[in-house]
């Protein structure tokens, strides 16, 4: 966000509203325009747990395959977004996650000036090997 990078997209397993907050938040903060979009307009079959795991059964090369019985727990746990950055702002914080970090930590971005796309390092040492010193 420090970059302004536009467009930004949140690509994170976010069920509910008060998970989505913080980014909100911080994309405020770095002055971007928020949009919320619903999962419907990009898959009108976003609900359908075993259309999902056909989508995503590449991940389970990079380790982040996620069981049928979880990702069925997650549609469960889903809160309608209906648009609303102001439902999402005001979303009560369950007790139990009191004492995580009340914003998502962000990994450090490095450009590639050949062609500038933002990459992690994490992202980096995933592709082509390495490790963080």
């Amino acid at each position: 966000m420090r970059l302004k990078i536009s467009p930004l997209v949140v690509d994170n397993t976010n069920t509910q509203l008060w998970e989505m907050a913080g980014y909100a938040n911080l994309a405020m903060q770095y002055g971007y325009e928020v949009l919320v979009v619903d999962p419907a307009t990009f898959n009108s079959s976003w609900r359908d747990a075993a259309q999902l795991m056909q989508c995503n059964a590449g991940r389970s090369e990079l380790g982040k395959n996620v069981p049928l019985e979880v990702l069925k727990r997650m549609l469960g746990r889903f809160e309608a977004l209906e648009g609303s950055l102001q439902k999402i702002l005001r979303a009560p914080r369950p007790r139990w996650a009191m004492s995580w970090a009340s914003e998502p930590e962000l990994p450090v971005l490095r450009v590639d000036p050949t062609d500038g796309s933002a990459y992690s390092l994490e992202d980096f040492i995933d592709e082509y090997g390495g490790t963080r010193e």
